[in-house]
């Protein structure tokens, strides 16, 4: 038999060909079979063979065809190139490249040795090599889309933007529908800021391919950076019912929807990701977290455990549970959550502060050495110093050791500061505007009393730690109200119309009513009356006053030294409290507030209710009756009795609440006066 008769007629190996175009693989290896009875030595035979296996996902078979072609024909480029491609899909990259350099010592042309052993330096994590051997591929082969597509995928690997934008332009140009070549030019653009740019071949990806997910992911994406949040949510949405497994996208809807105040869709999102992955311990922990702050204690207990009980060492959950049983009172298994939660991660700064909110220390306490520990080492960031320091702040002052809790009160308030960045400036100025916003405002612009709620707001506002807490205790224990705790609707929806950047008029004001009353309606069960205790709702007094004329207002004052010292001695999750964590600010912040409180009696007369906290604690009988009477409330006697009201409750005041009220807390900071150096002086 001659050379030319060891492979079979060109019009047979052009049908086995077509056969593997066509994705026919079984076929192929039938026909293959059949022809090779009379071409016992064909490298070609053996080399579509090896093609088809490794279609297949048969790499030992593919290999094995790749080998016997070579016994027949020792520099045979192909095969070595095409085990090379084998090793590379088993992961095997070391022995791929070796192959792919046999096959290039053979034949120094062989485009795909070159390019795949580019794809092998790639996935190795080698750009700047693989960029070499595309380099090479591309020269050969002028019109190699994927090699430019590559290529600029390496190039963003190394950070050369422009070069990678370069390449992803050239393989579009020779290859206008090419997919993958758009989707990576989007993200090449996006890493460049450019989102405009970036968004259109995303786009061009996704309607060349229309199963694309990633691009549709990735215009969501682009759509959340620019604030669309409605676009980012359709196309989010578009990705799951094309691949409904694609669980990573209902952690952005969940996100999104916690952003625009829907926790109740943000939990359908966590369900999804639970229906996909029922393992999934982060899903469960934030659904928990979602569950908790819509005051769904149990359900959000329930989260938790099943977080940890799928990941037994999951030191937030633990965390989480600790704050979940510390807001409704138990404090012991509060305390035994945080344990484990430090157990886990001893060197976690939170863990340690919500462990000391929660319990009473000893001289012995070995937290205390972990928390020294924290505090002591150079390596803690700033936020975990911060942290850390209130912390011990707390362990100190219960070990009377005074001098050393306001030591630690002090790094840990200067460090709040400068994470926030705040001054004070900012609030001297809003304070101004909200001012001059309501002077300037048309005097027609108030609504008169429009009935379309069942449920009547009581505003109760005032400085934090001011005693908002106890009051919103005492009328939650009436059976007609409802604690809805400190909501952000009021900031949420009308903190333009407050500061002039929406006109107040007749219109702009129902909106808010409705939106509003809408929120607490969702929140209030059915009671006719629903508090909202969030104090800085003292900034948006006139606006309640001209929105809501049923409304209850009732401001509570407080001892200005021990109102200072409260919030001076907390830690607040709320960024927007920066004047608490400096002396100084927190005298000239008060000084505003009793301005602006004056202003509101002045512009509203009749309008708001102040009650006096000292006076409320010295004479709790008598002045609950004026409050509940105040509300046009029949007198109920468990309203005496706010300790036994076992609603949850989330602020720094969650424990002093749970006792029966007391007279002495104003008094608590004349224990630290020694240190202040006359602070608080110019609140006489």
């Amino acid at each position: 038999m001659t050379s030319s008769d060891q492979e079979p007629p060109k019009n047979q190996v052009e049908a086995l060909i077509n056969l593997f175009t066509q994705g026919r693989f079984q076929n192929v290896l039938i026909e293959a079979s059949q022809t090779q009875k009379r071409f016992p030595t064909s490298v070609l035979l053996y080399n579509v063979c090896g093609g088809a296996h490794m279609e297949l996902g048969q790499f030992d078979l593919a290999i094995e065809n790749y080998e016997k072609a070579l016994l027949i024909k020792p520099n045979y480029a192909d095969a070595f190139c095409n085990i090379g491609i084998v090793q590379q899909k088993k992961g095997e990259l070391n022995a791929a490249i070796q192959n792919y350099k046999k096959a290039i010592k053979i034949n120094s042309r062989h485009v795909s040795a070159h390019y795949n052993m580019g794809i092998s330096y790639k996935t190795k994590g080698d750009p700047e090599g693989a960029i070499i051997c595309f380099k090479k591929a591309i020269k050969l082969h002028s019109g190699y889309a994927e090699a430019y597509n590559n290529m600029g995928i390496a190039f963003i690997d190394v950070s050369k933007l422009e070069k990678a934008v370069d390449c992803f332009k050239q393989a579009v140009e020779i290859k206008p529908d090419y997919a993958e070549a758009h989707y990576n030019m989007g993200n090449a653009l996006r890493e460049k800021n450019n989102l405009v740019l970036a968004l259109s071949h995303y786009q061009q990806a996704f309607e060349i391919n229309p199963n694309y997910v990633e691009a549709l992911n990735n215009i969501g994406n682009i759509f959340v950076e620019k604030g669309q949040l409605d676009k980012a949510i359709y196309n989010y949405e578009k990705v799951v019912k094309i691949n409904p497994q694609y669980f990573e996208v209902y952690f952005k809807l969940a996100n999104i929807f916690l952003d625009t105040c829907k926790p109740e869709r943000a939990i359908d999102c966590f369900k999804q990701v639970i229906k996909i992955k029922p393992d999934h311990f982060v899903a469960y922990n934030n659904m928990g977290t979602v569950l908790l702050n819509i005051n769904k204690t149990e359900s959000a207990i329930e989260c938790f455990n099943k977080a940890v009980k799928n990941q037994p060492d999951y030191a937030l959950a633990y965390s989480n549970l600790g704050l979940a049983f510390s807001q409704k009172g138990e404090l012991g298994a509060a305390v035994n959550n945080y344990n484990q939660a430090i157990k886990f991660n001893p060197k976690n700064s939170e863990f340690h502060r919500g462990l000391s909110l929660v319990k009473k220390y000893k001289e012995s306490d070995s937290q205390i050495l972990q928390m020294e520990a924290i505090y002591f080492d150079v390596s803690t960031n700033i936020w975990n110093r911060c942290s850390i320091c209130f912390a011990l702040a707390k362990a100190m002052e219960d070990l009377n050791k005074q001098k050393d809790a306001f030591y630690y009160l002090r790094e840990g308030n200067k460090l709040r500061k400068k994470i926030l960045s705040y001054d004070i400036k900012s609030d001297k100025s809003l304070f101004y505007t909200l001012k001059k916003t309501d002077m300037d405002a048309p005097k027609s612009a108030f609504l008169s009393f429009e009935k379309n709620s069942d449920s009547c707001p009581v505003f109760i506002l005032g400085m934090p730690r001011s005693g908002t807490t106890l009051v919103e205790q005492i009328i939650s224990s009436h059976s007609k109200a409802f604690g809805a705790g400190e909501l952000n609707f009021v900031k949420e929806l009308g903190l333009r119309l407050s500061i002039g950047q929406e006109n107040l008029t007749m219109t702009s004001l129902l909106k808010f009513r409705r939106n509003y009353l809408k929120k607490i309606t969702e929140l209030a069960d059915g009671s006719p009356y629903v508090t909202d205790k969030m104090p800085h709702n003292f900034l948006y007094v006139g606006l309640i006053c001209r929105t809501f004329p049923d409304a209850k207002i009732i401001h509570l004052e407080r001892n200005p030294p021990a109102t200072c010292w409260s919030n001076f001695q907390s830690y607040f999750p709320d960024t927007s409290l920066g004047y608490c964590y400096d002396l100084g600010d927190l005298v000239e912040y008060y000084k505003l507030y009793k301005s602006l409180m004056k202003f509101w009696n002045k512009a509203y007369p009749g309008r708001i209710y102040n009650l006096n906290y000292d006076k409320l604690t010295v004479e709790p009988s008598s002045e609950t009756k004026k409050i509940i009477s105040y509300l046009n409330l029949d007198w109920e006697i468990s309203c005496l009795s706010p300790e036994k009201n076992r609603r949850n409750i989330k602020t720094a005041s969650q424990h002093q609440v749970r006792k029966k009220i007391y007279k002495a807390s104003s008094e608590k900071w004349l224990s630290f006066e020694p240190f202040l150096k006359g602070a608080f002086d110019r609140l006489k």
